[in-house]
């Protein structure tokens, strides 16, 4: 090999190295999109098992900052399992959000607000079925905040597979069903199915 093409090969990789520095410098690093939430799974008992709760801000139908990413997951859930006809949306509020009366009256507000919120990243609002369940069904005796923050729970249920009945409940779960999702004001697809997420 002669010496000119030795000096050729060497101008080319400084002018390689060159390039790549100027490309690492000026040229922005590419996002990387985060991973998805994983796919919920389903209990026997029809519940799904979500890697984090929904929660509101004290005493309201306002989520906190997370609660758009387990949203997302169960938006996932529902695109990749059709047959899923109907899933229930069980709100439970605690003794410590007022009377009976008020906590029944907020929990049905709090499953309206999930129900809203699926309902505009995509999902038909007939697969949906929103119901409060006030303070009647507490899992601990609420002494303690994070009794309470147990029993102040969104839960979601498969109800219904391919239009049948599963369970062995009614649809409603023995919960009061809080409004007519398919009304006015609930809108198909006004969102993003990610809408929520950090981008």
């Amino acid at each position: 090999m002669s010496l000119w093409i030795k000096i050729r090969e060497v101008k080319h990789l400084l002018l390689a190295g060159v390039v790549v520095f100027l490309l690492g410098a000026f040229v922005p690093a590419l996002a990387i999109p985060p991973p998805l939430p994983p796919l919920p799974e389903t209990l026997k008992s029809g519940e799904l098992v979500l890697d984090f709760s929904i929660a509101f801000v004290a005493g309201t139908d306002q989520f906190m900052t997370h609660s758009p990413v387990t949203l997302f997951s169960v938006w996932r859930y529902l695109q990749a399992r059709s047959e899923v006809s109907l899933l229930r949306i069980e709100a439970h509020t605690t003794v410590d959000d007022g009377d009976p009366a008020s906590s029944q009256l907020l929990s049905e507000r709090r499953a309206l607000a999930v129900a809203r919120d699926i309902i505009e990243r995509g999902i038909d609002c007939k697969r949906l079925i929103a119901v409060g369940v006030g303070a009647s069904r507490p899992l601990y005796d609420s002494r303690t905040p994070q009794q309470r923050a147990y029993n102040q729970r969104i839960i979601f249920v498969v109800a219904a597979v391919r239009g049948k009945a599963v369970g062995g409940l009614p649809a409603n779960g023995g919960g009061k069903i809080a409004g007519d999702l398919c009304a006015a004001g609930y809108s198909r697809g006004a969102g993003r199915p990610d809408q929520g997420l950090v981008q």
